[in-house]
């Protein structure tokens, strides 16, 4: 892989260079996830499957997760509604697109399905010890793994929003469109990352790039006040 000298093509390509190293990383389990919904399957249930192992991969099942108590047969209902069709415009939706003249509509369904997966999780399980919380994270971490249409907001993420100078406390329409806006006046760097790492097969969405940026900005910054 080749170099690049801006520090957004550094952040990206040392991430994806963990999974390089290692062919059974956990990194990968959003590629298979990804790769697999971009099928657009007709086996809702494998589909579950795959977007469950992928949440327990990237930590969504751990503690006091609501998920712990369930099957992955739990996400049926919410694997049935991103395979919509009305979905696929926004199935990797790229930062030109969200920059363009339609991009606030595309912004706006993307919020409306992080709505919509927040309501449909307590409506289908019920409470479980107390509580069935359905956070940011887990909205988007979902739609990264299938849609790839928005980051996923994790602490590492959202860190490493704020260390660039963008304020966040939810996810709303001013501070995903003040990401746009950021992300826009570097896209040529993220593209240059995302031409970088296709070369292994794969095209990663824009959301991904910008979610291996920030979550890298993140995680170094947490490691130095470590």
């Amino acid at each position: 892989m080749n170099g690049t000298s801006s520090p957004i093509g550094t952040h990206i390509l040392h991430f994806h260079r963990e999974l390089l190293d290692d062919a059974h990383h956990r990194y990968r389990s959003w590629e298979h996830c990804y790769q697999f919904f971009s099928k657009r399957p007709d086996d809702t249930d494998l589909a579950s499957l795959h977007l469950g192992f992928y949440l327990a991969s990237w930590g969504m099942y751990r503690g006091s997760s609501f998920l712990l108590q369930k099957d992955y047969r739990i996400h049926l209902p919410v694997v049935e509604e991103i395979l919509r069709p009305q979905y696929d415009i926004i199935r990797a939706v790229s930062l030109a697109d969200l920059g363009s003249e339609r991009g606030s509509a595309l912004i706006q369904m993307i919020l409306e399905l992080v709505a919509w997966i927040k309501e449909c999780y307590p409506a289908t399980t019920g409470e479980v010890q107390g509580r069935a919380n359905v956070t940011d994270t887990l909205a988007t971490k979902i739609l990264l793994g299938t849609l790839g249409c928005v980051p996923a907001y994790d602490r590492y993420v959202i860190s490493g929003i704020k260390k660039s100078g963008l304020s966040y406390s939810y996810l709303n329409r001013k501070n995903f469109s003040a990401l746009i806006a950021y992300c826009l006046r570097h896209r040529a760097d993220f593209l240059e990352a995302q031409r970088q790492i296709s070369a292994y097969g794969l095209d990663y969405p824009d959301m991904k790039l910008i979610d291996m940026y920030f979550w890298s900005v993140g995680a170094s910054e947490d490691r130095r006040e470590a």
